[in-house]
């Protein structure tokens, strides 16, 4: 759908895209094709996509002969969705905030993966989200906004890394697959994006141990202009903090954004009970 179509749908629809919401729709199909190539998407695999909206990605997924599960939270682009896929067998349309939803829960205990144009309101909410859940997607494709791209896949030490860069690179292997310039959306942002991709890690955390580290992380970074000896110290008690330090052979001057993801779950693994 090119964007003479993609207006025209919006007119009929009576949709005025939302700079707010972040709606901004691709438009340009040699990026949809490189999108779905990036996903390669098997016959039969199982995949759950966050606001297909007009579902120009939707239609090259379901040509794959994906089992999708597309999450639109619109009711206009739903029903829209809804009369274009009616007799499309492999695609399960539900109405719904991708928020408020564990998206293990839909797929009956397959294994699953995760795509979506995510606007930035809600991308660090999905993240938080996916981390928080039983069971994950296996990977992850999801165009970002270019600064929320590169916060998640920041390493340590620069300023971009975060609580949240570092509970992701926990769970998955985080990559920038492409920068994305704005004149491929309609409308078009004032900011670049960036497609980014993220493979479940075959050696992770199990959810007793993450829910531990994402507590110490959580409270690394609340305050990451201070030393991390003192922040743990003052929930975790100084003379423990210290002690695990010394043992981990961490610097006591540190401060959260010089520790790796490993390092933090050593440490939290020591710290907490």
């Amino acid at each position: 759908m090119n964007k003479s179509e993609l207006t025209n749908l919006l007119r009929t629809l009576k949709i005025r895209a939302s700079r707010k919401l972040g709606q901004n729709f691709l438009v340009d199909k040699n990026l949809l094709n490189a999108i779905a190539k990036t996903i390669n998407p098997v016959p039969g695999e199982v995949i759950v996509e966050i606001g297909p909206g007009p579902g120009n990605l939707t239609a090259l997924l379901l040509a794959a002969h994906a089992k999708l599960i597309a999450i639109e939270h619109d009711s206009r682009f739903f029903e829209y969705l809804a009369e274009k896929f009616r007799s499309h067998p492999d695609i399960q349309l539900i109405h719904a905030d991708a928020t408020k939803i564990d998206f293990g829960d839909l797929t009956g205990g397959s294994a699953y993966s995760c795509v979506g144009n995510l606007p930035y309101s809600i991308s660090s909410i999905i993240i938080a989200q996916i981390l928080g859940m039983e069971k994950k997607p296996t990977s992850l494709c999801f165009l970002f906004q270019k600064e929320m791209a590169e916060r998640l896949s920041a390493k340590r030490g620069t300023k971009a890394y975060n609580g949240l860069s570092v509970r992701l690179q926990a769970v998955y292997t985080v990559k920038i697959e492409r920068r994305v310039p704005p004149n491929v959306f309609w409308p078009i942002p004032e900011v670049d994006s960036a497609l980014i991709t993220c493979y479940l890690k075959a050696s992770r955390p199990d959810p007793a141990a993450y829910k531990r580290f994402s507590t110490v992380v959580k409270l690394a970074f609340s305050q990451r202009r201070k030393k991390l000896l003192t922040v743990l110290g003052r929930k975790f008690g100084k003379d423990l903090v210290t002690e695990a330090f010394n043992s981990l052979e961490i610097d006591e001057n540190i401060r959260a954004e010089s520790l790796s993801e490993a390092e933090f779950l050593l440490l939290a693994e020591k710290i907490t009970p």
